[in-house]
């Protein structure tokens, strides 16, 4: 998630001078752990933030909208997109 981080990082970089980035975590679980344990706080999209649900972390949105870009990165098939790939960006594209 290297971009992400990037992203993220532009994101947190907006709002404050100086920031702290002690670690990462190298799955999203491994992420709401360390902040639920309290080694920090954290930042992630609306949909990562639902799924990963909590009683012990507050997930608080931001005061202004942001947004991230997400690539998809597939590998190429000698007959096409695969059906699954083909049905994922059907729906992205009912997102935007």
């Amino acid at each position: 998630m290297p971009g992400l981080f990037r992203q993220m990082r532009t994101i947190v970089d907006k709002h404050k001078e100086q920031v702290t980035f002690a670690g990462a975590a190298s799955t999203l679980s491994g992420y709401v752990i360390r902040i639920a344990a309290g080694a920090g706080v954290g930042l992630a999209d609306a949909g990562h933030t639902w799924a990963l649900q909590r009683d012990d972390v507050l997930a608080v949105p931001l005061a202004e909208e942001e947004h991230i870009t997400t690539f998809v990165l597939h590998k190429h098939q000698r007959f096409g997109i695969a059906e699954p790939l083909q049905r994922f960006l059907a729906h992205i594209r009912t997102l935007s």
